[in-house]
């Protein structure tokens, strides 16, 4: 046997999850999966109605994972997708590093109060086949076990508008997400 390769066989059942750092006590509230319906806040014939998962974890180290995706539909098929990190910064701000399978990279940082956490994007960097998005302002604010999303984004330069709302539940054993549909989908 080679050195040290025995600490690499299967184990029984997935790991403990570890402790979350102290520095993300403030970022708590956020940690867990999260479902529910949205909304988009464009006008639109007919009115855009999907469902959300949001899903912010810790592996230990002192961040969070985050991964959201949206799906509408019947059968259902992919509307979005974005996954990144969370970030304290100090006890009272943290940043949120995002990339959307639209095409844009994304910073937003803001501060943390016992409501929630206000994030505006400090830089977004949409890919010429993206959207043409150059603001975004997210608002995340728990209610218990309900989570009450907001995203704001700015087009060609202008300020950030309503764009899309969601009232999610926390849940403790998600079903999968929908499979994609053969062709792919936009994201």
């Amino acid at each position: 046997m080679v050195a040290g390769v025995s600490d690499l066989a299967p184990r029984a059942g997935p790991p403990a999850l570890p402790a979350l750092p102290a520095g993300l006590a403030p970022l708590e509230f956020l940690v867990g999966v999260w479902e529910g319906w949205g909304a988009g806040l464009w006008v639109s014939d007919p009115p855009l109605r999907y469902r959300e998962r949001l899903t912010v974890s810790c592996d230990g180290r002192p961040l969070l994972r985050y991964r959201q995706e949206t799906w509408s539909g019947e059968p259902p098929a992919p509307l979005h997708t974005e996954v990144g990190f969370i970030r304290p910064l100090g006890d009272r701000e943290a940043e949120l590093i995002l990339v959307q399978a639209a095409g844009i990279v994304e910073i937003d940082r803001g501060p943390l109060s016992d409501l929630g956490i206000d994030l505006a994007a400090v830089a977004v960097h949409p890919e010429p086949s993206g959207l043409a998005v150059t603001a975004v302002r997210r608002r995340y604010r728990r209610d218990g076990s309900r989570l009450h999303v907001l995203v704001q984004i700015g087009m060609h330069g202008e300020d950030p508008q309503d764009h899309v709302r969601a009232l999610l539940q926390r849940v403790t054993d998600p079903a999968p997400p929908p499979s994609p549909p053969d062709q792919g989908a936009p994201g």
